[in-house]
């Protein structure tokens, strides 16, 4: 018996009528879509959703750009909305492997102006040195392309109002788990301390290169700003490690000539 009073208020709830009231004027849908939302409203589920999205390109060579489903195969309005805060806001990082950028370079030519003018306002670009080794010299070669390349392709100027569109990447480094760093592994009091040496000889590196780009106002000024973060990396292990073992031992035998 209490099955077929559920079952019947089913109907009754279905078919739109109140038992107390009778019919109901106002039918409320069962179901509410993304679609059915505003336009602002849709918007701010884009950009949420964006802003928690992370994408990854390996080294590996990848046909396209690295893009989540959901949203951008839902529909093709869907897609139509969110690609462009999606490219415009999430998380892109690229990792690098001996300043290779050669697939990263292919991808950008045969992405679109309209999606490359939507990366060009997303300010969470980065680049991920996977750094192994001191750089030899065909890699400082490869490195001197990509800055040459941002130069000429990124910096473009063709909007109305003649506005930028220049990808701003922000550069970082980290280590796979076998190295070859400047000095023999046993020289070294701890990984990290190994980390930070290679990373202050890649530095070195890049700071001879630019001797050699002087003059050269386009590929200069990405080289620059590859060197001042990685620079800055340099600086936070630095902080993290403390003085080295050599810088004790100096500040040792300074103090105890002081103090004879």
């Amino acid at each position: 018996m209490f099955q077929k009073l559920q079952k019947a208020a089913q109907r009754l709830l279905g078919g739109g009528i109140d038992s107390i009231t009778g019919p109901r004027s106002d039918s409320v849908p069962s179901e509410a879509s993304l679609l059915s939302l505003p336009p602002e409203i849709r918007n701010q589920i884009y950009e949420y959703v964006a802003e928690q999205t992370t994408l990854t390109l390996p080294p590996a060579k990848p046909r396209r750009l690295p893009l989540p489903s959901g949203l951008l195969l839902a529909c093709q309005q869907t897609h139509y909305e969110y690609r462009p805060l999606l490219l415009s806001t999430a998380t892109f990082v690229v990792q690098v492997l001996g300043y290779d950028f050669s697939r990263l370079i292919r991808l950008l030519k045969s992405s679109s102006e309209k999606n490359v003018g939507s990366l060009s306002m997303n300010s969470r670009l980065y680049i991920s040195f996977l750094l192994s080794h001191v750089p030899s010299r065909e890699e400082r070669i490869a490195l001197r392309s990509w800055c040459q390349y941002t130069a000429d392709r990124l910096d473009c100027r063709d909007g109305p109002n003649g506005e930028s569109k220049t990808l701003r990447f922000h550069y970082s480094a980290c280590f796979p788990n076998s190295m070859r760093p400047p000095r023999p592994v046993s020289r070294y009091q701890s990984r990290n301390e190994m980390e930070a040496d290679l990373l202050r000889a890649h530095v070195r590196s890049l700071t001879a290169l630019r001797l050699t780009l002087t003059g050269l106002p386009g590929p200069n000024s990405e080289l620059n700003h590859i060197t001042e973060d990685l620079q800055n990396c340099v600086d936070a292990s630095r902080a993290v490690l403390g003085p080295s073992a050599q810088e004790t031992g100096q500040q040792v035998q300074l103090a105890e000539r002081l103090g004879q």
